[in-house]
């Protein structure tokens, strides 16, 4: 029974971990989408 816990939690865990990871991903994904986007900012109109 104790095992079935410990690995269950450990299983939590790495889909903590795999959810933090992907938000990540996320993130620089649209960082990067908008600087090719919008470009770096020292172009000359």
């Amino acid at each position: 029974m104790t095992r079935l816990v410990v690995d269950e939690m450990l299983a939590i865990c790495s889909e903590i971990e795999r959810w933090r990871e992907k938000k990540a991903t996320e993130e620089a994904n649209a960082k990067y989408n908008e600087m090719l986007y919008y470009g770096l900012g020292n172009e000359k109109e």
